[in-house]
């Protein structure tokens, strides 16, 4: 087995790709676990992609992102490889640090819905809850939230306020977190009281939990958190610019009037008030263009300016459009050409 993949690898990165169709031990090759099948093919149509380039489908990309930083490259490769020796074991409860905190937003999210409709019925909602507490309020969590195998988790609320979230699927050394998720290079253990960090986006994981950092060096070496796609940043763009609409419809009820452009970094009441109300992510930047309290463009970054999304003129998927030049009056034109701004 370790031979025919060395070799496989040794040819393709030579250039032969005469193997992209052709699965030397066909149905012995798969890895199998809960969610994950993989197959000695799929190692050579990877590494053809980043030697000859060539396109991969959502579907393959998906797949193929081993270590699901959103992008496909060697380290995909070497991840790869391991799992079809057996060096390293996938299942659907081994879930990376970044899979965990997406899970854990959703527990959020499922938990600020009961806690609302719990606000309506006129009781009020205040400490902490875990998934085997038989309250109200985690049977209508319960009811909504498709609940993973091996799952725990501890919610935090203040007064039908959801804090924070932390959580883990089977193996409790790994846990996921939000709104203050964890840095991707890092391996926490699940503790119910670490709930109070991930309610405090001021809390930074990787300075008072240093030791926890993964020694793995394919993991260490990931990024604090992943770089979002651009048709990501535009979904946040969008809800940030529903955010600031809702402010601003607001004020307009008040008989205030908002013009002009508000960002993340501002000080006003107003550009305080959407930073609340905006979904949190690590080190975020917004603009928001206002005429006469109605909103025009949005444009967002996050993890780095390097790449931008914006609404209601998205930028197309295949282009990076840096922070510092994309403009939120661009944003307000749908037909704008992001292009020419990619070329500069």
């Amino acid at each position: 087995m370790k031979k025919i993949i060395s070799a496989i690898m040794s040819f393709s990165i030579a250039g032969a790709c005469m193997f992209a169709a052709y699965d030397p031990l066909q149905n012995n090759n798969r890895i199998e676990a809960e969610e994950y099948t993989y197959k000695v093919s799929e190692l050579v149509s990877l590494i053809s992609f980043l030697t000859r380039g060539g396109e991969l489908s959502d579907e393959e990309t998906s797949r193929l992102d081993m270590n699901r930083d959103a992008r496909i490259n060697i380290a995909d490769v070497v991840i790869l490889k391991a799992v079809l020796l057996g060096d390293i074991k996938l299942s659907g409860a081994e879930l990376t640090v970044s899979q965990l905190n997406n899970y854990a937003q959703q527990i959020y999210n499922e938990a600020q819905y009961a806690a609302n409709t719990l606000e309506i019925k006129g009781k009020t909602l205040t400490g902490e809850y875990d998934l085997d507490d038989n309250s109200e309020f985690l049977m209508l969590i319960k009811g909504n939230l498709e609940i993973k195998k091996g799952t725990k988790f501890r919610i935090i609320t203040d007064e039908n306020n959801v804090l924070g979230v932390i959580c883990c699927v089977g193996d409790d050394t790994r846990s996921g977190a939000y709104p203050n998720i964890i840095s991707q290079k890092m391996n926490i253990p699940y503790k119910t009281e670490y709930v109070q960090y991930a309610a405090d986006p001021g809390f930074s994981w990787k300075e008072n939990f240093e030791e926890y950092i993964s020694k793995d060096p394919l993991q260490a070496g990931l990024d604090d958190y992943p770089l979002e796609s651009v048709s990501e940043l535009n979904a946040r763009a969008k809800k940030i610019f529903t955010c600031a609409q809702t402010g601003a419809t607001n004020y307009e009820a008040q008989g205030k009037e908002l013009t002009g452009i508000f960002t993340s970094d501002g000080d006003s009441k107003f550009e305080k008030a959407i930073s609340k109300m905006i979904p949190y992510y690590p080190d975020q930047h917004w603009v928001v263009s206002i005429n006469k309290n109605t909103v025009e463009g949005a444009v967002c970054c996050t993890v780095g300016t390097s790449r931008s999304g914006a609404y209601p003129g998205v930028i197309p998927d295949d282009l990076d459009i840096p922070y510092d030049i994309a403009d939120a009056s661009y944003a307000a034109d749908e037909k704008f050409d992001w292009s020419a701004l990619a070329a500069k």
